[in-house]
């Protein structure tokens, strides 16, 4: 459900077909995946997962991919996403723990050598690295443009309050693509989940909410993440219980 998948989406709304190559296997746990490959499939998308691009060469009709398995595939224009990295260079004198990010506090607070939260310097966006409250104390970094924009607000609030008396940012990451006339919708962290629930609706009827788990105090299912398909308002009663107990778990599903 990543960009390549939205790039492939887009040429048939002009009537075209499209392409996606990951090294990955479709996303979301065996039943989700699978619907959401169909539903690619049935709009004349090409799926080759779970291989790479070993090259490719270029001509006037187009661009032609060569994978890993010996596969060959042409089209008009190639797309080529290879993710990001942080720009944090210019931070590199300060002392400041740059792995994967800057290392921030709960407050957004810049986290100093000494591991305290500096006041006066914030960070906020893609190159922040924080622990969620909500999961647990493990810092990460979330490339959403909603949680750059939330955790911006935050930043403003967190510089003028100051590191103690700040409150913890604790968001439910969100976002929500639109893939062949179907609304996607993702909450909270599913790929933290270490099982697989059906909360709403019939995957196979593109229609449903499914909800990740993972063990919680007591073996208690704890949802750390959510993705509906057509049921935004489904998804709504279950947004806000990220990061908390589910009262009772359906029959579930092991998480790919």
């Amino acid at each position: 459900m990543g960009i390549s998948r939205e790039d492939a989406n887009a040429p048939a709304g002009f009537g075209e077909c499209g392409g996606c190559v990951s090294a990955g296997r479709s996303g979301g746990g065996p039943a989700l995946g699978a619907v959401v490959g169909d539903l690619h499939r049935d709009n004349g998308v090409r799926l080759h997962l779970g291989v790479g691009v070993h090259g490719w060469s270029e001509d006037k009709r187009g661009v032609t991919v060569l994978l890993d398995d010996g596969e060959q595939d042409h089209a008009d224009a190639a797309v080529v996403g290879v993710g990001t990295v942080p720009r944090t260079d210019w931070f590199w004198h300060t002392g400041v723990d740059l792995t994967d990010g800057v290392l921030r506090g709960l407050t957004t607070h810049v986290a100093g050598p000494d591991g305290d939260p500096v006041d006066g310097i914030v960070a906020a966006g893609d190159i922040a690295r924080w622990p969620n409250p909500r999961f647990d104390d493990v810092p990460r970094r979330v490339e959403h443009w909603i949680n750059a924009i939330e955790m911006g607000r935050h930043a403003a609030e967190a510089l003028l309050q100051g590191p103690q008396a700040a409150a913890p940012f604790a968001p439910v990451p969100r976002f929500w693509p639109h893939q062949h006339g179907v609304r996607i919708q993702s909450v909270g962290m599913p790929g933290l989940g270490t099982e697989m629930t059906i909360l709403d609706g019939e995957p196979t009827m593109r229609r449903t909410v499914v909800g990740y788990t993972r063990p919680g105090p007591e073996g208690i299912p704890v949802l750390v993440g959510a993705v509906a398909l057509d049921s935004p308002r489904a998804l709504l009663s279950y947004r806000d219980r990220v990061g908390h107990p589910l009262a009772s778990v359906p029959a579930r599903y092991r998480a790919a």
